[in-house]
């Protein structure tokens, strides 16, 4: 069985007079400290939302279209004479180089390897990325890495590549 990947599509956020975020949270919803349920506190009744704004939506469709562009681009483009051919060889060879660069790092640095892992052009690039993201399970938030992934445009010079990797584990140790 397939896990349907979840991944927030786009989010309006606002703050506070003082610098707070805040956000809308709907019933039954449990609040993560007291484990108490939220309460509706506005007019109306959320179980009858109503219709969303034109406008609103043309946001939220523009945002949409603009992912799913991304994506294409990048599994449609085309390869330099750089590009690593995914063998079982070639896929050990990237697994020893990432267990040699810790994903409990930089923001910057995380992006880059992540970037430089989409940039190898593999079917499955995306669940590297995630499982090398993983390796450090105490920082990974999945609403972070999917906004980095949806974030990657390889045309954005100069962008990580395969050489990112092999810079980043040597200075970790690696020497294959």
């Amino acid at each position: 069985m397939h896990k349907k990947k979840e991944i927030t599509v786009l989010e309006f956020r606002c703050g506070t007079a003082d610098g707070l975020t805040v956000q809308d949270v709907l019933p039954p919803s449990m609040h993560p400290d007291t484990g108490m349920p939220y309460r509706w506190g506005g007019k109306g009744d959320w179980r009858q939302i109503p219709e969303i704004p034109a406008a609103l939506l043309a946001a939220w469709q523009q945002e949409l279209v603009a992912r799913q562009a991304s994506r294409a681009q990048r599994k449609d483009r085309q390869w330099s004479l750089s590009r690593i051919e995914d063998t079982p060889r070639q896929r050990a060879r990237i697994a020893d180089m990432l267990s040699h660069i810790s994903a409990d790092c930089s923001y910057i640095l995380y992006r880059d390897i992540v970037w430089a892992i989409l940039s190898l052009g593999w079917h499955d690039e995306e669940d590297i990325a995630k499982a090398w993201c993983l390796s450090a399970p105490e920082k990974f938030e999945e609403d972070d890495f999917w906004n980095v992934v949806n974030s990657y445009d390889p045309n954005h010079y100069p962008a990580p590549t395969i050489g990112t990797i092999i810079f980043r584990a040597r200075a970790g140790g690696w020497n294959g």
